[in-house]
């Protein structure tokens, strides 16, 4: 009886160790493609206080207008390449290519903005 169990433990044991050990993936191995993180593309392309700011597109992409010193964002768009952004201080408005958006917030002479644009 002895005997069995041993022999049982012997042979069963590498089995499991081996199963475990091929079904069961480091959190740290890196050989697969990783997955690109579209923050990586996002940059700041403009930024001022009591200033008009502006930006034209080189690419299509998303903008994006934030208060950073309230900590909030006012605007988020698309453009596509070519289009003219204008950010007026003082204004409940914007312009691409001339043509009035309307910003969540309005803008005013005090706080600082930021131009974030993240291309497609």
């Amino acid at each position: 009886m002895h005997l069995t169990r041993l022999l049982t433990l012997t042979l069963t044991l590498p089995l499991l160790l081996l199963a475990l050990t091929t079904s069961c993936k480091s959190s740290n191995d890196d050989t697969g493609a990783s997955t690109p993180n579209p923050a990586d593309s996002l940059r700041l392309v403009a930024q001022g206080t009591n200033t008009e700011l502006k930006f034209k597109a080189d690419h299509p992409g998303t903008l994006i207008v934030s208060n950073f010193t309230a900590g909030d964002y006012l605007y988020k768009g698309t453009l596509k390449a070519g289009d003219v952004f204008v950010l007026p201080p003082n204004s409940s408005r914007a312009k691409i290519n001339k043509e009035f958006v309307n910003l969540d917030h309005d803008t005013n002479i005090h706080d600082e903005y930021h131009l974030y644009f993240l291309n497609k």
